[in-house]
């Protein structure tokens, strides 16, 4: 187990690197757009790298093959407990729906830099396969239950995008790599490592850029925060202690499980005409909070 300062100061920089972002949005020197263009990159160049360098290097076993279905576990968990609540609030369709994704919905973009920053970017790999199953549920019953709540009906394959996206491509490749025991040239692996480090920072300064301050439908915005981070960490350690993980899993099961909520809650609402404003309250807050939370299970814990 590492010293809790030591680790304080391994994710140090992460969070200095979103307060930079935070600045450099506020004094005007890059914009919103920029930010967007930044989690562009990520998405479609240095995640990728990052995930074929890192599950090519991976030893697969059962324990890494568990995590797929964790992802997928915490989201209908924290559902199943969401979904009640909201009724019992009787809130308006397009609020219940942004307050059931923004419950639901894990932000394991947000974990990545700062277990990556602790473990090392050759154990990226395991993460990317946890947030493999969370993909797979957001991108199908995710994106359906906003469907159904919003008023949009659209008919886009969103589950066929995310199988074809330049993430989950980079993670099959790596497993191609990994699984036959292929050797590319070194020139070709340390171009993807390097490529593959810069989304560290890249993502804590989106992130920075994109923070808000403003909070809208305040018992709502917490009660959905409180279900995401909180009973989110409740559940990851219920998990934990029931299929006796230990060591690293079970430091990123709890971190991705008390991650706030996923950035696609805004999206969604965006897309099917939710409550858009709840949305930005509850990814921007939690994101707040994430920055004390995550940091804190990461010095308790590894």
């Amino acid at each position: 187990m590492n010293h809790p300062m030591s680790t304080f100061f391994n994710i140090l920089p992460m969070l200095l690197i979103f307060l930079i972002g935070v600045i450099i949005r506020r004094t005007g020197i890059l914009s919103i757009r920029d930010a967007e263009a930044l989690l562009k990159v990520v998405f479609n160049v240095t995640a990728p790298a990052l995930f074929i360098a890192s599950v090519s290097q991976l030893k697969i076993g059962h324990d890494i093959l568990l995590l797929p279905p964790l992802g997928i576990a915490m989201f209908f968990g924290i559902y199943l407990l969401a979904l009640p609540l909201g009724k019992l609030l009787k809130l308006p369709r397009p609020t219940l729906g942004t307050f059931l994704l923004g419950s639901s919905i894990m932000n394991v973009t947000f974990v990545l830099p700062f277990f990556v920053a602790v473990y090392g970017i050759q154990e990226a790999g395991r993460i990317s396969f946890l947030d493999l199953g969370n993909a797979l549920v957001v991108f199908t019953f995710g994106y359906a239950l906003a469907c159904k709540m919003g008023e949009n009906a659209r008919s886009g394959n969103m589950a066929g995008r995310i199988l074809t996206s330049p993430p989950i491509i980079g993670i099959v490749i790596g497993l191609v790599i990994n699984l036959f025991s292929l050797h590319p040239p070194d020139p070709i692996m340390n171009t993807l490592t390097m490529l593959g480090t810069a989304t560290l920072p890249m993502v804590m300064l989106a992130l920075g850029m994109y923070y808000s301050p403003r909070i809208r439908n305040l018992p709502v915005t917490f009660l959905a925060i409180g279900l995401r981070m909180l009973v989110g960490f409740g559940l990851g350690l219920l998990l934990a202690q029931v299929l006796g993980l230990t060591g690293i899993n079970r430091v990123l099961l709890l971190l991705t499980a008390s991650a706030p909520a996923g950035t696609n809650t805004l999206t969604f609402s965006v897309l099917e005409k939710l409550d858009t404003e709840l949305a930005a309250s509850i990814v921007s807050t939690s994101i707040l909070m994430g920055l004390v939370l995550v940091p804190v299970i990461l010095m308790l814990t590894s």
